[in-house]
């Protein structure tokens, strides 16, 4: 091509046809190639003739065929089926409890556990080993009286709430565990241990203090004043605690006052111990005053009320259940097998 110039070059910046620098030098010539792929393919169009396509023949008409008539099915005749004779329904056996399926297994029965006397400590001892503790080790001056009633009581509550048996009963310094207890405890629960330790609870000294410590004498009578008093001022007191409260004519310092109830009482802990998430789902409002029904200590907190009322509950009392909340004394029975 050439420059505006009048200097033919081959290319864009083509020096060799003797282009000189100022028709290359910032150069910004292009080139573009326009091809014509269809040139030389034109044809000339041919006159072609137009041809008559004959038509095809009409068929000829196709004769009516005349029909004969189609006779008639006769019926299907079936013979009579003969009549079999039923046979009486077999009896079914009765469920084993109602409403529970039989491929379940059988739900555990109740029978009041057989307790003898224990003659001796060493005797007391064994017994509480095979039936109630894994291990036992006793605090020194027990009385086989105290024994027997705390022994009793333990396999009662075991028996009639399917509870397995403890790790450990006894001294909590032979219990292989530092407890930190108040010195005033004469018995307690190791609920992460599963062990029921007692000091003094098995002696004569605390057969005769308890009696008196938690009795229904003077301090009863005038504990019942003072919840009286307090209960005025309440706003937060339902009306169903307050028309049962009337009933009472003394409220004590605890339900548990001998080492048969006291038994009971911890217990009860063991009990709350394994039903936990059910009894916190039964949504007992304390706070309503359900403590001042059971004792002075029942109110200390949620589990001491718990443990007083599973005593009082064990104690068999039917007169006292009133005192007890509706929603609890009904899961004690619906646990209990005896019931």
């Amino acid at each position: 091509f050439h420059t505006p110039g009048g200097h033919q070059l081959m290319f864009p910046g083509d020096t060799s046809l003797g282009a000189p620098a100022e028709e290359i030098i910032n150069c910004r010539c292009r080139v573009r190639v326009n091809v014509d792929f269809l040139a030389g393919t034109e044809k000339t169009p041919v006159d072609v003739a137009p041809v008559d396509i004959p038509k095809p023949p009409m068929s000829p008409t196709i004769p009516t065929i005349p029909t004969r008539p189609i006779a008639p099915t006769p019926p299907i005749v079936r013979p009579p089926v003969p009549e079999i004779p039923t046979r009486a329904p077999t009896p079914i056996d009765p469920l084993p409890v109602p409403g529970r399926s039989p491929l379940l297994p059988p739900e555990p029965q109740f029978s009041y556990p057989a307790f003898k006397p224990l003659p001796t400590v060493d005797a007391a001892r064994t017994w509480i080993n095979e039936n109630i503790a894994r291990a036992v080790e006793f605090t020194r001056g027990v009385k086989v009286d105290g024994l027997n009633a705390i022994a009793h009581a333990a396999l009662e509550v075991n028996e009639r709430f399917n509870l397995p048996k403890l790790a450990f009963m006894g001294d909590p310094n032979k219990s292989g565990v530092k407890w930190k207890l108040s010195n005033k405890a004469t018995a307690a629960y190791g609920p992460g241990r599963d062990m029921f330790l007692m000091r003094n609870l098995a002696t004569d000294h605390a057969l005769q203090a308890k009696a008196a410590e938690f009795g229904n004498g003077a301090f009863a009578i005038k504990n019942h004043a003072e919840v009286t008093k307090a209960m005025e001022g309440n706003r937060f007191i339902s009306d169903d605690v307050r028309q049962r409260f009337a009933k009472m004519k003394t409220v004590p310092w605890s339900v548990s006052n001998d080492p048969r109830t006291v038994t009971y009482h911890e217990m009860g802990h063991r009990f709350d111990n394994f039903n936990r998430g059910a009894i916190q789902g039964l949504g007992i409002n304390t706070t309503e005053g359900w403590s001042y029904l059971i004792g002075k200590y029942a109110g200390t907190n949620r589990a001491e009320y718990i443990a007083e009322t599973f005593s009082l509950y064990m104690q068999g009392d039917e007169t006292q259940f009133y005192r007890i909340h509706p929603k609890l004394l009904k899961f004690y029975q619906s646990k209990d097998l005896k019931k």
